[in-house]
Order: C-alpha cells, then sequence, then structure tokens
C-alpha cells in the first residue's frame, strides 16, 4: 500500500500481530474471499444507468398517483351521485360498490369504518414499503 507522498507501507508485520492476537484469544482465522466475489457483486446489479432506472421509478410513482387520483374522483362521483340522487347516475359498479359501504357506515358507526380504513391504508402502506425495500439490492462490505 502506498501514501499520497507515494511512500510504500509495509503492512505485512501489523497484520502478523493482528492474526497472532486473534489466536490467543481462540478467535476464528478470516477466511479469504471467494474468487468469484466482483464477478457475483456484478451480476446482481442492474444493466440500466441510474438514470434510466431513476425515470422509471418516477414513471411508476405518477401512474401509481395518476391511478389513486382516478379512483378517488371515481368513488367521490359515486358517492355523490348515491347521497345526492341526481338524474345523472353513477356507474353501475360505484353504485354496487359504494351501496354496502354507505351502509355500513349507518349500521355500524363512523368510528368503526374510519378505524377499518385506517387500518387498510396502514397494511397497504406497509406492504408497499416491504415491497419497495425486498426490490433493493444491499451489497454489505
Amino acid at each position: 500500500m502506498r501514501t499520497r507522498a507515494k511512500h510504500l507501507i509495509d503492512e505485512e508485520p501489523a497484520d502478523t500481530a493482528f492474526r497472532q492476537t486473534l489466536a490467543a484469544f481462540d478467535e476464528p482465522a478470516s477466511l479469504a474471499p471467494p474468487p468469484d466475489l466482483v464477478v457475483r457483486t456484478s451480476r446482481r446489479l442492474p444493466n440500466d444507468s441510474p438514470h434510466v432506472l431513476l425515470q422509471r421509478a418516477r414513471v411508476r410513482i405518477l401512474i401509481r398517483v395518476m391511478l389513486a387520483v382516478l379512483l378517488l374522483a371515481a368513488a367521490t362521483f359515486g358517492a355523490w351521485a348515491l347521497l345526492v340522487e341526481t338524474p345523472t347516475p353513477a356507474p353501475l359498479a360505484i353504485q354496487l360498490v359504494l351501496k354496502p359501504l354507505l351502509g355500513t357506515l349507518g349500521a355500524l358507526g363512523l368510528p368503526l369504518l374510519l378505524i377499518g380504513l385506517l387500518a387498510a391504508l396502514g397494511s397497504g402502506l406497509l406492504l408497499d414499503r416491504h415491497a419497495r425495500t425486498a426490490n433493493e439490492v444491499r451489497i454489505s462490505t
């Protein structure tokens, strides 16, 4: 090994002393790294550049947000149509989904429905967080 001034540093005596100290305390000897460590590590890395991966992640997030907004708009429109009884009917699927929810709201009360919605939202967020961390590749050094 060399310093910044390009002087050669001999680390062999320090390594030998360290190994002797470990052996004195009956500690296991360090193993040499596997010969294909670099190849295995490089295989785990994605083939695309970080810029392309970031763009893909942004597109996925944008699509998820757009779908959530569309779903929220459809549910709001359906709830409005069910509650107000306007001449413009909500789509049948929205009515079929929201009528039992409104019946549950009337039967069980708002607190129980809010607890259930919060539990469902929390479960979804935890599942999303787990999926994101499961997809990350972590290489320990």
